[in-house]
């Protein structure tokens, strides 16, 4: 027995891909373009606009998985760059995915010991200025992991989470700063 497809089904199969893709690019093609860096920018004290060293600025991807009643995400890639003694950071622009529709906007966050985590959504156009504010209460928030940790790290799968704390560390020890325990953080 032969199964039939009707035309009007073979038609629409066809042009779900180019649905897709003008999905993709109708949140302006600036957006697209932004979603995939460059992120360069400076981490400043709120107060003084010191500059912070060794704050640590990430950029975190997630997939969106279509389901029949909803989408949901998946973590699909991140980056981080540890500021310098002058607190400028850079996360040199990521090669888009084959079809940029299947990843939602980035997820971006700063956090530096002694200082309230950074968490935000969304393109902004580089050079970031980021402003964190210091902790003001109690001993027990003034390391990452207090009372208020980023909830953007925390998208990062708990396996991939050693390993940013290891390259996180390196680039510290090159600006002279001492490590840190991101596992509270994260």
């Amino acid at each position: 027995m032969r199964v039939r497809i009707p035309r009007t089904l073979l038609a629409a199969l066809a042009v779900l891909p180019m649905l897709v893709l003008l999905a993709a690019t109708s949140r302006g093609s600036e957006a697209l373009v932004n979603q995939w860096g460059p992120f360069k920018g400076q981490v400043v004290d709120a107060e003084t606009a010191k500059p912070i060293p060794g704050a640590i600025f990430f950029a975190i991807w997630m997939r969106i998985i279509p389901t029949p009643i909803h989408a949901g995400e998946k973590f699909n890639d991140a980056r981080f760059a540890v500021a310098d003694s002058d607190g400028r950071f850079e996360i040199p622009r990521r090669t888009p995915p084959m079809f940029p529709s299947l990843v939602e906007t980035v997820y971006l966050a700063c956090v530096a010991p002694g200082y309230k985590p950074l968490d935000g959504t969304g393109v902004v156009p580089p050079p970031l200025i980021l402003r964190l504010t210091r902790f003001q209460t109690t001993e027990k928030e003034r390391h990452l992991g207090g009372n208020g940790y980023s909830a953007n790290i925390g998208l990062i799968p708990h396996d991939r989470r050693a390993e940013f704390e290891r390259a996180i560390n390196e680039k510290r020890h090159e600006v002279n700063l001492p490590p840190i325990s991101l596992r509270g953080a994260l």
